[in-house]
């Protein structure tokens, strides 16, 4: 793989939350405190799935940088992908929220090479990577649901 490609998948979640945050200040700038508050949900998410699940990363990894060699507690397990959460979770947030072909266009790409990194360096199996995918389709699915809500007129 591309050594570009593979820098660009790998931190693909950390330029798609710039990225949404940014095309979201533009177009939805009420929904970007939702957007963020359920970037970090997800984040505790996929942590307590992965203690739960404990299902291991593939075999025979590849890395780009050292300090992947050093995982923390709970980062042993690969299901399910948190890489594939974010990156589905900014799409989806960019495909219902910002009407921009551009951004949606670029913001695919970067979901799409992100988890072909995260396949291709054996970091995650197909099965991890796509319910890492789903998982963050279903936290933009809450979000947004709670988006909807009043909440000044239940306090």
């Amino acid at each position: 793989m591309n050594q570009f490609l593979s820098v660009l998948g790998f931190w693909g979640p950390y330029l798609l939350i710039i990225s949404t945050s940014f095309a979201l200040i533009i177009y939805d700038y009420e929904y970007l405190k939702i957007y963020l508050f359920f970037s970090i949900i997800g984040t505790i998410l996929n942590s307590i799935l992965k203690s739960i699940i404990r299902q291991p990363r593939p075999k025979n990894q590849r890395h780009l940088y050292n300090f992947e060699h050093r995982q923390t507690h709970g980062q042993e397990f690969g299901m399910p992908s948190g890489h594939a959460q974010n990156v589905f979770y900014s799409l989806f947030t960019v495909l219902f929220k910002v009407p921009n072909m551009y951004f949606i266009l670029s913001t695919l790409l970067v979901a799409c090479n992100t988890c072909w990194q995260r396949w291709v360096y054996r970091n995650h199996t197909i099965l991890q990577i796509i319910m890492g995918s789903i998982t963050g389709i279903i936290v933009f699915c809450i979000a947004n649901e709670m988006s909807k809500l009043n909440f000044h007129s239940i306090v």
